[in-house]
């Protein structure tokens, strides 16, 4: 099931890494980013960036940068403190860009503003986490042999943190005979979502290991090990937005479970239903 965007996610973002001497040198800072510079470090963004340059990362307004990444998060100006730079706009909600704060945005809108925008949803970032996590000699999944995420050398405890998941994919255990329905969410705001969990719950008990509608007495930790033990995942965005797909639909498939998405209208665009 996961498989194949594996592969496609690879094969849609080649990165050729060109060979300098030395190469040329990249200051970057971020504003308002989640967890800050270090959290960027393990972003897509960073993984993209750091194949041609020499970053340097900062969250000083007072030092240089050629650009800067703004998380907006209702705080969109707090990156107008950052002079004379590039500003782009970087999102995981459902937010659409200012550019008359950002003179480049990164987003989930399908719009058409030149090379000042680039459509990149959520769910690319996790593809990136999911490719990291594979490069492991017990992962059920493979990466190709020439992909970037293979430079690094590989793990060994995929299976063990994932057991479960592993029995599913390699056909080792029966799908059919796993539970009905997971659900996994920490934002009790979104109605929409509630009212159809409480609906499909009415059916079939709907397992909660989430903060959310949690029927376990506790959170689970390793939400792609969970959903695997169940046939379905209903995976609900937030909001409804076209273009807004974030990383709920990736971890469904990852765990080899059916996801029940709402969201995005146009989710059919990113994924084949």
């Amino acid at each position: 099931m996961f498989q194949p965007l594996l592969d496609a996610f690879i094969e849609s973002a080649p990165i050729k890494k060109t060979i300098f001497k030395s190469p040329p040198p990249l200051k970057i800072a971020v504003a308002n980013w989640w967890g800050g510079a270090e959290e960027f470090k393990k972003s897509a963004l960073y993984f993209i960036l750091s194949q041609r340059y020499k970053i340097t990362l900062h969250q000083n307004p007072d030092k240089p940068a050629d650009i800067v990444f703004g998380n907006p998060l209702g705080s969109a100006r707090k990156i107008l403190s950052y002079k004379n730079t590039k500003r782009v706009f970087y999102t995981g909600e459902n937010e659409v860009p200012n550019f008359n704060l950002f003179d480049y945005a990164i987003g989930f809108d399908e719009l058409d503003f030149r090379d000042r925008y680039l459509r990149m949803p959520l769910y690319y970032d996790r593809l990136h986490h999911k490719a990291e996590s594979v490069n492991d000699t017990t992962a059920p999944y493979k990466l190709k042999d020439n992909s970037l995420y293979t430079l690094k050398k590989p793990t060994h405890h995929f299976k063990e943190n994932h057991p479960n998941l592993c029995a599913v994919v390699n056909n080792e255990s029966d799908p059919l005979k796993r539970g009905f329905a997971s659900f996994v969410a920490s934002n009790p705001n979104a109605p929409i979502r509630n009212a159809f969990y409480e609906a499909l719950n009415s059916i079939e008990p709907v397992t909660g290991g989430g903060s959310v509608r949690n029927t376990l007495g506790y959170n689970v930790k390793n939400k792609n090990e969970f959903l695997s033990q169940y046939k379905f995942n209903l995976c609900f965005e937030n909001t409804q937005g076209y273009g807004y797909v974030t990383e709920k639909i990736i971890d469904a498939y990852f765990s080899h479970t059916i996801p029940i998405y709402w969201g995005s209208p146009s989710v059919a665009k990113d994924f084949n239903p």
